[in-house]
């Protein structure tokens, strides 16, 4: 997906840039995974929600604005 992006941008990355984004990018899913996890066990629910997810992105106006 980042060299998808990249080609799209016409920017070159080296490919040991593209390996930190794809690691960084997974431990954020893996934190967001834990939070949403989380989140759904506090509302002693067994499945993750929307209302989850609205949590785990208020702090992120950008992506607030995306998801509200």
């Amino acid at each position: 997906m980042v060299r998808e992006v990249s080609a799209n941008l016409n920017i070159e990355f080296e490919s040991d840039v593209l390996d930190l984004i794809a690691e960084l990018t997974w431990k954020k899913l893996t934190l967001y995974g834990s939070d949403l996890e989380a989140f759904q066990k506090h509302a002693k629910r067994s499945t993750i929600t929307s209302d989850d997810v609205k949590l785990l992105v208020r702090r992120n106006d950008s992506l607030v604005r995306i998801i509200m």
